[in-house]
């Protein structure tokens, strides 16, 4: 008995370390995400509930919340320079759907942003900005 102990032990520390690193663990934070199809708009989740990207024409940056699948970002800021009305008319829909956020699902390198009633309000993909 004491020898399936000893071989157990070390295996269930491990997990035990590894659930609890994984729990502690924000699952946005450290992320970029983007249109799968252009490098703008896009967000990236940092430490410490800060977030920050590019709407389309201005840069923005804010704070955001994350408990289990619900999320709340903002309030946000951004710069205020003006373009083309295509590029504004993006930024507007992109900084609206952030607003209405309430939840998320990450699959992947796919992350699906939902408003309260679970609609679908961006369809992102992970991206590597560095």
């Amino acid at each position: 008995m004491s020898r399936i102990l000893k071989l157990a032990l070390p295996v269930m520390a491990a997990f035990l370390m590894t659930a609890a690193s994984a729990a502690g663990m924000s699952s946005l934070a450290g992320s970029e995400w983007g249109m799968a199809d252009t490098d703008r708009p896009f967000i990236r989740f940092e430490a410490e509930g800060r977030v920050a990207g590019d709407a389309g024409c201005n840069r923005f940056f804010g704070s955001y919340e994350e408990d289990g699948d619900a999320l709340k970002i903002g309030p946000l800021g951004t710069t205020r320079m003006a373009c083309i009305p295509d590029m504004m008319a993006t930024e507007k829909r992109f900084l609206e759907a952030l607003g209405k956020a309430a939840a998320f699902k990450r699959n992947g390198t796919k992350l699906t942003i939902s408003d309260a009633a679970g609609a679908p309000l961006l369809e992102l993909v992970q991206h590597d900005w560095d």
